[in-house]
């Protein structure tokens, strides 16, 4: 993969130039240059699960442990990993463009933010080198994040909002979620603040 990074994160088809060979090299790449551990969501396709299994193998070759998040948005991973002082960075995998082989990765740094173009940079470059698996010994571990992970996503929200304000409009929605992420959390973020919510598209 030429140009490894675009303007929003790492894109391509598993069928053609991003294919598991290209997300396991990834995944090592990304371990070289961050060396501690990483949250990971994805949207919950089958395709993001393919791709989010092979970048956590390269991940943990260089002995990165991961911390998979399962189904969760981005915004919701960026919190966490924000709020955490012993992880490195995080990585979201979702699927786009209503495809069932397009997948789009974005990478965080540690303070939640998504990296600058130095890491990115740094990133394409051990991408591109040869990276050595680690002994058996020294091979990182994954772990899996309990689903409430996203509470203090919601506790943030509800602190910084007129809740009342809310209410006393009493709006109703309905809402496609597209079967992402965020049918997990928004619909219920909503009907704390006192929306009626429909949803759409919600499995």
């Amino acid at each position: 993969m030429v140009g490894l990074f675009g303007t929003k994160g790492i894109r391509g088809s598993v069928r053609d130039e991003f294919t598991v060979d290209a997300a396991i090299q990834l995944g090592k790449a990304i371990g070289k240059y961050s060396n501690g551990t990483l949250a990971m969501v994805t949207d919950g396709r089958s395709v993001s699960d393919m791709i989010k299994c092979s970048v956590s193998a390269g991940l943990t070759a260089t002995g990165c442990d991961v911390l998979d998040m399962g189904i969760m948005p981005l915004s919701v991973m960026q919190m966490y990993v924000g709020d955490k002082d012993n992880l490195a960075g995080g990585i979201s995998i979702i699927s786009f463009d209503g495809s069932d082989d397009m997948v789009s990765v974005k990478c965080i740094f540690s303070d939640g933010i998504e990296l600058s173009e130095g890491g990115r940079s740094k990133i394409e470059a051990n991408y591109n080198d040869s990276i050595r698996m680690k002994s058996a010994s020294e091979i990182g571990h994954i772990d899996v994040v309990e689903k409430m992970a996203y509470r203090p996503y919601l506790e943030s929200i509800m602190r910084n909002t007129d809740i009342q304000l809310i209410k006393r409009a009493n709006l109703s929605v309905v809402m496609d979620c597209a079967n992402s992420p965020s049918s997990l959390e928004l619909p219920d973020i909503l009907r704390r603040l006192g929306v009626k919510v429909v949803t759409l598209n919600s499995d």
